[in-house]
C-alpha cells in the first residue's frame, strides 16, 4: 500500500483502539498539541483532538472520521487542506487504521458508557384516534456527538431546551441548533424517510432536547439506516 507523506506519521502508526456509531470512525493517539483537520462537502466531518499535555490513559487525543452514505466524494476522497495538505483515498485510510470496510455498518463496538440519554416524561393512548400514541421526552447528547443517520416514524416535534448543534439532512439545508429553536419532522410510518443525523457542537455543553412524538402504537421512535 502506497504511503502518503504525513507531518504526524506517528499517530498514523498508532493501533486503532475501537470504532463508535455507524459510519464514524475513533482512534487514539499518544502526542500533544492542538489541532482540527480536514472537512468533507457536507463539513465537519472529520476532525482531531490533541491534548494540551502528553497524553494518559486517561487523556488521550483522538482522530474522528464521519463518512455520510449520500455525501458527494469525487472518486471516493477525503480531501485535508488544514493539516496534512493532501488527498487520501478513503479505502486506503480505513485499511492503514485496521479497520474492515464491512465494518463500516451500524454495529459498533464501544466500552465507554452511552452518551445519548433518553428520559420519558408521558407515554399515553390519544383520544379519539385508534392505533396512536404520543410519547414525550428529553434527550440529551454528550459533547461532540453525531449520532448515525436515522429517521422517526410518526410526527416528530422537537424544541431545544440546552446547547448548540445541527441537523444535517439529506438533500435540505442544515438546520442549526440552539435554545429557543423548535422543528417538525413527518416521517410515514410504513415507509419511513427523513433521513438525517444530528451532531451536537459544542465540545463542552450537552445537547437537550424535548422531544413530542406522535406514531402507531407498537412503532419504533427512531430507524436507524441500513
Amino acid at each position: 500500500m502506497r504511503r502518503h507523506p504525513n507531518p504526524m506519521d506517528s499517530l498514523w502508526d498508532s493501533e486503532l483502539t475501537h470504532f463508535l456509531e455507524p459510519r464514524r470512525l475513533r482512534k487514539f493517539f499518544g502526542g500533544s498539541g492542538s489541532g482540527l483537520a480536514g472537512t468533507l462537502p457536507r463539513g465537519r466531518n472529520v476532525r482531531v483532538e490533541l491534548p494540551s499535555t502528553r497524553s494518559t490513559s486517561l487523556c488521550l487525543p483522538k482522530l474522528f472520521l464521519y463518512w455520510p452514505e449520500k455525501s458527494k466524494l469525487a472518486s471516493n476522497t477525503l480531501e485535508d487542506q488544514t493539516m496534512f495538505d493532501q488527498t487520501i483515498d478513503r479505502f486506503v485510510l480505513a485499511t492503514a487504521l485496521g479497520i474492515a470496510i464491512g465494518a463500516l455498518g451500524h454495529q459498533a463496538i464501544s466500552s465507554e458508557k452511552p452518551q445519548i440519554a433518553r428520559t420519558e416524561l408521558m407515554n399515553i393512548d390519544l383520544a379519539d384516534m385508534p392505533g396512536k400514541i404520543a410519547h414525550m421526552y428529553t434527550m440529551e447528547l454528550a459533547p461532540g456527538l453525531m449520532t448515525p443517520r436515522h429517521s422517526h416514524p410518526g410526527h416528530y416535534l422537537v424544541y431545544v431546551l440546552q446547547g448548540t448543534g445541527v441537523v444535517e439532512q439529506d438533500d435540505k439545508p442544515t438546520l442549526h441548533l440552539s435554545p429557543g429553536v423548535s422543528y417538525y419532522i413527518h416521517s410515514p410510518s410504513a415507509k419511513p424517510d427523513f433521513w438525517h443525523s444530528v451532531w451536537n457542537t459544542s465540545q463542552t455543553e450537552p445537547l437537550k432536547t424535548l422531544v413530542v412524538l406522535i406514531n402507531e402504537r407498537g412503532q419504533p421512535a427512531t430507524v436507524f439506516d441500513k
